[in-house]
């Protein structure tokens, strides 16, 4: 603890301040004394530091289990252990090539692929996700599109099917180019069988123009064109409430319909529980307004009140909004969802470690807004890729032409890995969510530094075992090390936070969690670089072991010198 001259700290266990005789303060070290029996099951005890001046405060959080830290095990105890693997259906395996029915004469990355349901149960059964380390699969959308191809407004007006999941012609029905309900709980029930969760992407602002809601209720949905008679078409920021995607998507009017409410709110909990999972990623969540979250969070609480819901955890909702810290912000609380996709940290973990633009500075105090915007010990996600955006190495490699969109790009030209280093700063970026504060998120093919531009050309089939290089064999390893290392120390999950030193091209930062540490040094340079990393009065003396290679190092100074690869990041543990 910081705790300084006059300062003032307190400790609660869950809603019970502990009295000031359980506190016990020594230099930066405190002292909790839980009696025996007072801490049954899952807790949370909180420690606040207050200055003396009372201008600056910090809260500490560790989480306990019939009053003992809780266990390290490859179970997850709450979402805060999550690692979540977001996989396109489409485009990750195909296991059953009887329902493979691509779109006639539309081209292939614009069109139904083959992968299915049946190919992420092969790939469940046959343990990838397990050698992973990974605990929570995010499936696209698997509910029924449109059966033919529709051209996008924007030029050049390319034709696309909805093998992505994103158009919805149906409430209910499951895509039969991509299985059945039998298969859908034979995935979830799969995946938890295996101490996995499933969470399931969920389409609740638009539906296809071939919906029969459209034909049923046409006054569910707003207008397309403004009073002013232009289109409110992709206008994100000036119609956030009413905008359309494409002039093929109504959006539902959730602002004047309580309705539409009703209905959406309804048809979630039934996919709840007819498919067994464990929560929801919303798409578009921004685009659709509070009041609909919190019925429908209102109503996910009833259902697991009644013990309507399959999973071991509370249900879970992250959704995508991108945006300022406040708006964000808005759709997080205890009403409304849990969590959404830290998108203010992903562009500049992309920019930085790609050496698009900024440095090692910038992001870190992006991290620490984070942190003061959503709080350290918060639930959001956390990512360095997703299927809206250029892969990661199509950035690091430098692919991206200015004039030229990145989707026109993938249109244009085979983009493919030219640079051995930008592998290392794919491993970096995917190192660095691994040991920040969050829920670290992998996008389907990262693992194995799969390349791209814009969609459709990020959304390429994914590859396994013998289609993989010795390059993207390395990548594979390296990040299920970070995964590994993440899942075996609790501190990389539930410790708090604070940066030891950072310039253009080095950042080390420390985590705390009980008597175990984690020292995590990044190095953004090409070329190795030494790097020196304060070292607290109160953790000299420690041994810390370098979880790549098992190395051990006793920290006896004031600082400690670090050797780090180029474009790398190590990471440092003990003692438990």
């Amino acid at each position: 603890v910081d705790a300084g001259p006059g300062a003032t700290v307190w400790a609660v266990l869950d809603n019970h301040r502990l009295a000031d005789r359980q506190i016990t303060v020594r230099g930066d070290q405190l002292t909790a004394t839980l009696p025996t029996g007072s801490a049954p099951g899952a807790c949370t005890l909180r420690l606040y530091v207050a200055s003396a001046d009372g201008r600056t405060g910090r809260e500490a959080r560790a989480y306990l289990v019939d009053g003992k830290p809780e266990p390290v095990g490859r179970q997850m105890a709450s979402w805060r252990d999550g690692i979540i693997y977001f996989l396109m259906v489409d485009r990750f395996a195909d296991g059953d090539r009887s329902n493979d029915r691509p779109i006639p004469g539309l081209a292939a990355p614009a069109n139904f692929q083959g992968g299915d349901l049946a190919g992420v149960l092969q790939q469940i059964e046959r343990g990838y996700f397990d050698s992973l380390g990974v605990t929570t699969l995010w499936l696209s959308p698997v509910v029924q599109n449109p059966d033919s191809a529709y051209r996008e407004y924007p030029e050049p007006h390319r034709p696309y099917s909805g093998y992505h999941g994103y158009w919805p012609v149906s409430q209910r029905a499951v895509d039969p180019r991509f299985g059945d309900w039998t298969l859908i709980r034979r995935v979830t029930d799969a995946a938890h069988a295996r101490g996995m969760t499933v969470l399931l992407d969920f389409v609740s602002h638009h539906v296809h123009e071939a919906h029969p809601f459209v034909r049923q209720h046409p006054d569910w949905f707003g207008k397309l064109t403004l009073p002013d008679g232009t289109m409110n078409l992709r206008l994100w920021d000036e119609q956030r409430l009413t905008t359309w995607f494409d002039t093929f998507l109504p959006t539902l009017a959730y602002v004047e319909r309580t309705d539409v409410i009703d209905t959406m709110v309804v048809n979630a909990i039934w996919w709840l529980r007819a498919a067994n999972i464990d929560g929801f990623r919303h798409d578009a969540a921004k685009h659709i307004p509070s009041t609909f979250w919190q019925r429908l969070t209102q109503q996910i609480r009833a259902t697991e009140a009644a013990g309507e819901t399959g999973g071991k955890l509370p249900v879970y909702q992250i959704g995508e909004t991108y945006g300022s810290y406040g708006l964000i912000g808005s759709y997080i609380n205890n009403g409304q969802m849990d969590a959404q996709f830290d998108f203010n940290l992903m562009d500049p973990t992309i920019n930085v470690l790609t050496g698009s633009s900024g440095d090692l500075r910038d992001l870190a105090r992006t991290a620490e807004a984070s942190f003061d915007a959503y709080g350290a010990y918060s639930v959001m996600g956390t990512l360095v890729g997703n299927h809206d955006r250029p892969r990661f190495l199509a950035m690091a490699d430098g692919d991206l032409e200015p004039g030229i969109s990145s989707t026109e790009l993938g249109w244009q030209k085979t983009i493919q890995v030219d640079h051995p280093s930008s592998y290392d700063k794919l491993v970096q970026a995917h190192g660095l969510i691994l040991t920040l504060p969050g829920v670290p998120t992998i996008y389907y093919g990262d693992e194995v530094g799969m390349t791209g531009a814009g969609d459709p050309d990020n959304r390429r089939m994914m590859r396994f075992g013998g289609q993989l290089t010795a390059a993207e064999r390395s990548v594979k390893s390296r990040i299920t090390t970070l995964v590994q290392l993440r899942r075996d120390h609790p501190v990389l999950r539930d410790g708090d936070f604070r940066t030891l030193a950072v310039d253009a091209d080095s950042w080390s930062f420390l985590r705390c969690l009980f008597s175990e540490r984690a020292v995590v040094v990044l190095n953004r340079r090409d070329t190795p670089q030494t790097i020196t990393v304060p070292v607290p009065a109160w953790l000299r003396g420690a041994t810390l072991t370098d979880g790549m290679t098992g190395r051990n190092a006793t920290l006896t100074g004031a600082t400690w010198t670090v050797e780090v690869p180029a474009h790398g990041i190590v990471v440092w543990t003990g003692p438990k």
